[in-house]
């Protein structure tokens, strides 16, 4: 009996942990590794057989990769003219529908499914948002919009109003369709050219601009879902995301920037906010920097009646602490520079000379040691 289902289970966790824009990489190494033990093991398992087993195993690994890592992808929005337009891929933009993962996204009120390997987009169909956190989402969002383009070369931002308890209809799983639901748009990319793209390039060509989407949002004309799926009503938490990713692998490093902000209404003077910041250098070596800080902001001026004011105020409060989480991470990286790292080193003798092992012999404590 062949080992190959143990050893992709095994083996498949490993994608959780793949540096910024390298769970591609690791994906082919993987496939690459099972591929020479059933060589080796002079297994019958075909390399096609290794890679279907391979992705049916990895796809739960992937879509909790994506989420976990805010991945951008491109969505068309369903318009007479099919803009693309760019959004998060995150645990609070996922609902299900009859069993199946779709996602939300964060501006047009649409919903779609995703390819988590190749982020090939399809099956786009109407979500209605909830009219009562819509204002303050959206002025937030116009908000972030604003902040990130002034402090993210590549940087995107999206705000999600949380989803309490069942939506209205009933849970979205368990949501009967009233009628054959139409098709949605074809697929973003083709899958059998994603598969060979690198993820630099999926996630780089999925950062699309933004001029778009509030257009979009007026002239969405998508098709009509399975059974029309609505956020619930009332006040709602927001939950807003920011991802910033910076990827030079020319240069053997690249970096993920990460933020997570959840703000309540009903407690307007407090912003939940957590960071998770990877650095990753490859040249001739393998260094990471992984920090990660949970806090909670105060908030002046922002109240639920006043969606522009709150907006600005639960921004300004973003931009400080952030500002003071990348000036802390500048100072810790300094000290490393200078402490950390040269005492990691390994000390000179007194003669302020390397010590040629060749030649150790030549020494006095050689000499001794050859007695």
């Amino acid at each position: 009996m062949s080992a190959l289902p143990s050893r992709i289970s095994s083996l498949a966790p490993f994608l959780l942990q793949s540096p910024p824009g390298q769970v591609e990489n690791v994906y082919n190494d993987i496939a690459g590794l099972l591929q020479a033990e059933e060589d080796t093991e002079g297994s019958s398992i075909s390399e096609k057989e290794v890679n279907i087993q391979l992705r049916k195993a990895a796809d739960p690994a992937l879509k909790d990769h994506n989420e976990q890592q805010f991945v951008i992808v491109k969505v068309q929005d369903g318009t007479a003219t099919s803009n693309a337009t760019s959004t998060i891929i995150c645990q609070e933009a996922r609902i299900q529908v009859q069993g199946r993962d779709r996602y939300r996204h964060a501006r047009l009120p649409i919903s779609f499914e995703i390819d988590h390997k190749t982020l090939a987009t399809s099956a786009v169909e109407s979500l209605e948002h909830n009219p009562e956190a819509e204002p303050l989402r959206r002025a937030w969002d116009a908000a972030l919009a604003e902040y990130i383009g002034d402090r993210y070369p590549d940087g995107k931002a999206a705000v999600f109003a949380r989803l309490l308890g069942e939506p209205i209809g009933g849970s979205a799983s368990e949501i009967e369709p009233t009628a054959a639901p139409e098709k949605g748009p074809a697929s973003s990319a083709e899958a059998d050219d994603s598969d060979k793209k690198p993820e630099e390039d999926r996630e780089a060509s999925a950062e699309g601009s933004q001029d778009v989407e509030d257009k979009a949002a007026a002239e969405s004309n998508v098709p009509a879902a399975s059974a029309t799926l609505k956020e619930v009503s009332g006040p709602a938490p927001l939950v807003a995301h920011i991802v910033g990713t910076r990827l030079n692998p020319r240069n053997f490093w690249a970096g993920r920037w990460r933020g997570t902000y959840t703000y309540d209404p009903n407690h307007s003077s407090v912003l939940a906010a957590r960071y998770q910041i990877v650095v990753h250098y490859y040249e001739n070596g393998n260094v990471q920097m992984n920090y990660e800080h949970s806090e909670e902001l105060a908030v002046s001026g922002a109240s639920a009646q006043d969606a522009e004011s709150a907006a600005k105020a639960l921004t300004k409060a973003i931009e400080k602490a952030e500002g003071e989480i990348a000036e802390g991470i500048s100072k810790q990286v300094e000290e490393l520079g200078g402490d950390a790292f040269r005492a990691m080193r390994r000390m000179l003798p007194v003669t302020k000379q390397k010590v040629n092992w060749d030649k150790l012999v030549s020494y006095k404590i050689g000499s001794e040691l050859s007695k």
